[in-house]
């Protein structure tokens, strides 16, 4: 139980507390303010739907992270496999037509809709690091580590490293500018 209650329960809070930062419910969250989020968001379902998945793949629960991955295509239209670790903290904002396949996804990370994550020619799958936003219909391709706090622009194809603190745009994407430590 105490595998679950790290991989799923304490993630799943830090998820809730990442909805309720972006304003979509009082801070702090309790139980039912939980409850009434995971009704109302299909992001928040797909999270809580994968991390139970990814319990049952890390623990050999036979059958069970292949059923609820193919239950978040049906009900979410997201493509999640159960074997990426992700960090507490996700937000996802929209899930129909993403595609995700990382090596891990780290903490506190922004997901916006229509995203592909995954190979480009060979076997190798990208690292996301802590606080990387990742906008809307990006694409995310090959064995490439997005850093600490990058962040991808909408629609950006992204096939090279993105050093933290950094963002990239266009098509291929390219290192727009760099994050100054100072800057709030």
């Amino acid at each position: 139980m105490g595998r679950f209650n790290e991989l799923v329960r304490q993630a799943f809070a830090a998820d809730c507390e990442a909805w309720a930062l972006r304003g979509w419910s009082s801070p702090n969250p309790g139980p039912l303010t939980k409850c009434a989020m995971l009704i109302r968001y299909a992001g928040l379902r797909a999270t809580l739907l994968h991390r139970v998945a990814h319990w049952a793949c890390i623990v050999h629960v036979p059958g069970v992270p292949m059923t609820l991955q193919a239950l978040n295509l049906w009900f979410h239209g997201i493509e999640l496999t159960p074997r990426v670790p992700i960090g507490p903290g996700l937000y996802l904002a929209h899930t129909t037509g993403s595609v995700i396949t990382a090596v891990e996804i780290g903490a506190s990370v922004e997901i916006q809709g229509g995203i592909t994550v995954g190979q480009r020619n060979q076997v190798d799958f990208p690292v996301i690091e802590d606080d990387v936003v990742l906008g809307a219909g990006c694409r995310v391709l090959g064995g490439i580590t997005l850093g600490r706090g990058a962040r991808v622009g909408a629609n950006a194809v992204v096939l090279q490293d993105v050093p933290a603190g950094c963002t990239a745009v266009g098509v291929p994407a390219r290192v727009l500018r760099s994050s100054d430590a100072a800057q709030p």
